[in-house]
């Protein structure tokens, strides 16, 4: 309210020395007559606002433009002409103080601005300099390769900032990434087609504290924010082996028509998983685990059987407790217990328990359980078999294996040979050609040749 009384006054007061004008107020301007105009042309009517201006430049918008036939021109965007413009300064550089604060002195209202105070070349310079960027297209941000994600400009696999603090708890030491990222929508009978972001982040702190969550928003920053959020509040402890290294033991499970199988691996054999899994590990703390994805690869329904077994986890301890038996591990052929029952009571130790038979087979023999058989529910890991190296399907290869192959007989027929020589020495015949893997018996045949010649 301040602001528009000291403009009126100005204003009101400019008018009134414009038409009687003095030495004083106007000393700083040209020579020249002020005259008070109303200058009016078809752009002030209404008929030419500036969005119908600007169509002409940068095209018909939308929908027009797809229903528009001939060749499509490049559209340029549009320029907003006022960004970087200064109040109260004018392009002849003359400075009007009151538009810049408050009016404090009536005398000058109209002045030039005192060397080295502004100046006019540098304004115009960033005011051309901002019209510049505006009209060129916005590129895409380029991050630093750790900040990236999984593939090239993707959001997915992207690492974002700890979850909000939640009244006094702030998520400290915390890591956040992104695991999918997608454009959905859905149609309603008003705004026909709704489109929307849909996120998933899993957040972890590395020591076995890990939580996921998946939100929905029609602005990407407000989707990223609440799924951030919903994961820090949805947290999950997991009690996993040699302090959270590696699992306790292998795991299966399965959710609508995704499997997935994990196993425990020793330390120094890393993450050899699916890329989701790999994130999760990361955040949790998991270093050494191999994985498997069975079917389909939806990455919620992953996630959720990935987290199904990291429930699933238990110690040896307590799984002696609750069998009541030793787990017991093979190193080559020597065992070495894990763990035992708490009370000292083994299943099947006394002939005369109730349930000993559930533990010794019809012939009598002790029953021993895998605990991969035991927690998969004696399912079998199918391990895909080792490809042959690209080299071996050569030209050149594929003529040796077929040179070789009249070959390939020779060395099972001299060992025959060999058999029938020492039971019957009058039927001896000479050695087959040189092939890889005759050498030794070559050598060993010729050299008892000579030593029978020498002899004799």
């Amino acid at each position: 309210g301040e602001m528009l009384r000291s403009l009126s006054t100005a204003l009101s007061s400019l008018v009134s020395r414009a038409s009687a004008p003095s030495a004083g107020a106007f000393s700083a301007v040209k020579q020249s007559s002020l005259v008070l105009s109303r200058c009016s042309s078809v752009f002030t009517r209404n008929l030419y606002d500036s969005d119908r201006l600007w169509i002409g430049v940068t095209g018909a918008p939308g929908q027009k433009k797809k229903r528009s036939r001939g060749k499509r021109r490049v559209t340029r965007p549009r320029i907003d002409l006022n960004r970087g413009q200064q109040l109260g300064v004018n392009t002849q550089g003359l400075v009007i103080p009151v538009l810049q604060g408050r009016l404090t002195d009536s005398k000058g209202l109209l002045k030039r601005p005192e060397p080295g105070q502004f100046d006019m070349e540098k304004y115009n310079e960033r005011i051309l300099e901002m019209r510049n960027k505006q009209g060129k297209k916005r590129g895409r941000l380029k991050q630093p390769p750790l900040l990236r994600g999984w593939s090239g400009g993707q959001m997915g696999g992207q690492r974002i900032e700890p979850p909000q603090p939640v009244l006094d708890y702030a998520f400290d030491g915390f890591e956040s990434r992104i695991v999918e990222f997608r454009m959905v929508s859905h149609m309603t009978a008003t705004f026909g087609r709704y489109p929307s972001f849909s996120v998933m982040v899993v957040t972890g702190n590395r020591r076995g504290l890990g939580g996921y969550a998946v939100s929905k928003s029609p602005n990407r920053q407000a989707a990223l924010r609440k799924a951030n959020s919903r994961a820090g509040q949805r947290l999950e402890f997991f009690d996993l082996r040699d302090g959270g290294r590696t699992l306790w033991h292998p795991g299966y499970a399965k959710h609508l028509a995704t499997s997935v199988v994990a196993l425990p691996k020793e330390p120094g054999y890393g993450l050899r998983c699916h890329r989701l899994i790999k994130e999760v590990c990361r955040v949790i703390g998991i270093e050494d685990l191999y994985a498997k994805v069975e079917g389909s690869v939806n990455y919620k329904a992953i996630m959720r059987a990935f987290f199904r077994i990291l429930r699933q986890q238990e110690s040896f301890q307590h799984l002696a407790d609750r069998e009541r038996l030793h787990v017991v591990e093979f190193v080559g052929d020597r065992p070495r217990v894990l763990a035992s029952p708490s009370d000292g009571q083994v299943r099947g130790a006394d002939s005369g328990s109730e349930d000993a038979s559930d533990d010794v087979d019809s012939d009598g023999a002790e029953r021993l359980r895998d605990l991969a058989t035991y927690y998969m529910g004696g399912r079998l890991l199918q391990l895909k078999r080792r490809s042959p190296p690209a080299y071996l399907k050569g030209p050149g290869q594929t003529k040796r294996r077929r040179e070789r192959a009249k070959f390939r007989n020779q060395l099972a027929a001299f060992r025959e040979r060999c058999m029938l020589t020492d039971l019957r020495p009058e039927v001896a015949q000479p050695p087959p050609k040189y092939q890889p893997g005759m050498l030794g018996l070559r050598q060993s045949f010729y050299v008892g040749k000579e030593a029978e010649s020498a002899a004799a």
